[in-house]
This record gives C-alpha cells, sequence and structure tokens, in this order.
C-alpha cells in the first residue's frame, strides 16, 4: 500500500495549541495520498562585508505539505470540511508511527470536488515546522 500505514488520526484544535484536541478516525481507505508534495517557505536574509564574504541568516523555514484524498466519502469529507473551517492546529498520527508532525491549514488552501455520487478529491496545504 503506497500510503502512511493501515489507520490514522487527524487530531485537531482551534487555536494555537493542541490541548483536548477533536479528532477523526482515518480506515486505510480513508487515507490520504502519499507521497505528498512537499514545499518551503523561507525567511532568509544575506549579508555581504566589506570584503565580499557572504553571510546567510535564516529567520525560519516553514514545510508546507500538500494533504489530497481521491475517492473520499462524504461523511469523512464532510468531517474535513469542519476540520478546515476551524482553521486549526492538527497533528497526523498513523499506526505504526508515532506523531508525523503538527502543523496549520493555510487559509484559502482548501479544495473538494464531488468525483461521483457521495464520493470526493479533497485537499488542502498544511504548513508546518517538522517534516515527514
Amino acid at each position: 500500500m503506497s500510503r502512511f500505514g493501515t489507520e490514522g488520526t487527524l487530531a485537531w484544535a482551534t487555536g494555537d495549541t493542541l490541548t483536548t484536541p477533536s479528532s477523526i478516525s482515518l480506515a486505510p481507505d480513508q487515507m490520504p495520498q502519499f507521497p505528498m508534495d512537499e514545499s518551503y517557505e523561507t525567511d532568509s536574509v544575506t549579508h555581504t562585508t566589506k570584503t565580499g564574504r557572504k553571510f546567510q541568516y535564516e529567520n525560519y523555514r516553514l514545510v508546507k505539505y500538500q494533504f489530497n484524498w481521491t475517492d473520499l466519502d462524504e461523511n469523512k469529507k464532510e468531517d474535513i470540511d469542519t476540520m478546515v473551517n476551524s482553521l486549526p492546529i492538527f497533528a497526523f498520527n498513523t499506526t505504526g508511527k508515532s506523531t508525523l508532525g503538527t502543523f496549520k491549514i493555510e487559509p484559502d488552501s482548501y479544495t473538494a470536488s464531488e468525483t461521483r455520487f457521495e464520493r470526493y478529491d479533497v485537499s488542502f496545504t498544511a504548513v508546518g515546522t517538522s517534516s515527514l
């Protein structure tokens, strides 16, 4: 299976702390597609001395992941809708591994389209400081 594991959980809470989270349990056929598209957002500054030496300082480095689901059932799509619309902080856990990271959902990155009756393709971008 080309996914993270056999089952997973999206634990989420509104705000900036993951205390008393709500959760969405994912069965094997409801797991996001793997591999994920990965990109980086950085804020770095380069300073050049009078002698020509260059120093680069990185203020922050964030990792962005594109979570994608194909042919997701309507009930899980609605659960994910609720999570995304609260603009939460969330963690993704899978069987056989610990937490794969803590992320925030990038505003306006959520898309969902019905591919057939009560089946959806869903995706959103998550921003975090750790890599999967």
